[in-house]
């Protein structure tokens, strides 16, 4: 195989230091960047931002490709399957196409219809389709049985800040963050039982029309070093989701175990492969005020429990999700294995 190609959004800060990383392990990637701003106002302004950036970056990637290249993607399924849809239409010149991070949420007729057609095209492309979780993979394989073999676990690329916990104490006890399927209705209700102050970083429409606590602190659409500043100034993350059997919240609960943050998630597809309860962090129950509630106060309450909570999670970030372990993934699954023959 001559090369690999990694194609990333809005990493480019990221290239030195994840190119040194992959150098050292012997790897040679080529970085294609599709810069894309992680917060929209809405669904539409973000697909109408977001699809001109991933076929400009497609183009880009497939361009001087050899049919037994591998373009491998990072954190960008729309990107994957505008080149995989692509090269259909050049199966003599396609490169072997490997996905990381498949994450395809299904939408409403007609549209879902057909993204369906364009996703069943782009994945018989395809070799290797990373999932986040084990019921992602199951999911999938039913949704789309004929690309069944290509799906596996993958565990979500980390591309956020990664730094040290800091040794400081917090100023904030409770931080949250995210757009994908929050559910910040019911954070709000937990955090007025509890009267504290809470920061939470996120998009307008993922709180549009809630009625927020007054201790609540609210930021919108900030950057990925802001997101990491906000939530290593606080003493607990909480991740909450609505019930859905799609993938979310897998990458701030990575991002909280990197900072040594005592995670509290609700308990939805995947994320209990990624918290063991009571050692990582605590799972509670979808739509439960008075449980999340009860678990904060504990964390809030036990300070030998929140940091020997954080630095378990701390461990096992560096164990299994850090950077270093994702290289070791990559290199493994695409270089050792049968895609690299």
């Amino acid at each position: 195989m001559r090369n690999h190609i990694v194609v990333d959004i809005d990493r480019r800060e990221d290239d030195g230091d994840l190119a040194a990383r992959m150098q050292r392990s012997g790897l040679e990637f080529d970085f294609v960047y599709a810069p894309v701003s992680p917060l929209r106002e809405s669904e539409w302004s973000r697909w109408t931002q977001v699809l001109p950036a991933y076929l400009r970056a497609a183009r880009q990637s497939l361009a001087g490709m050899q049919p037994h290249d591998h373009l491998i993607f990072l954190a960008a399924t729309g990107l994957a399957l505008a080149a995989a849809n692509a090269c259909w239409f050049y199966r003599k010149r396609a490169p072997k196409i490997s996905v990381l991070n498949f994450i395809y949420r299904r939408r409403f007729w007609p549209v879902g219809s057909l993204l369906d057609f364009f996703v069943k095209r782009a994945l018989a492309q395809m070799k290797f389709i990373g999932v986040p979780s084990r019921e992602a993979a199951e999911a999938y394989c039913r949704r789309f049985p004929k690309a069944a073999s290509q799906f596996q676990v993958f565990p979500t690329w980390c591309g956020f800040p990664e730094s040290a916990p800091r040794p400081a104490p917090s100023s904030v006890p409770i931080f949250s963050g995210g757009r994908s399927l929050r559910d910040y209705k019911t954070l709000f209700e937990a955090l007025r039982l509890l009267e504290i102050p809470a920061t939470i970083a996120a998009s307008k429409i993922a709180v549009e029309g809630l009625d927020i606590p007054k201790k609540v602190t609210l930021h919108f659409d900030v950057s990925e070093q802001t997101f990491a500043d906000l939530m290593m100034s606080a003493a607990v993350v909480v991740v909450p989701l609505q019930p859905a059997n799609f993938d979310a919240g897998q990458s701030v609960v990575q991002q909280a175990m990197c900072y040594g943050k005592p995670v509290i998630a609700t308990r939805t597809a995947g994320l209990t492969e990624y918290i063991d309860h009571g050692k990582t962090g605590f799972l509670v129950p979808p739509s439960d005020p008075e449980a999340l509630a009860a678990a904060i106060k504990n964390l809030l309450e036990n300070a030998t429990l929140t940091s020997a909570i954080g630095a378990t999670a701390r461990r096992v970030y560096e164990e299994h999700y850090s950077r270093d372990a994702f290289v070791k993934r990559l290199a493994s699954t695409f270089c050792g294995g049968a895609l690299a023959q």
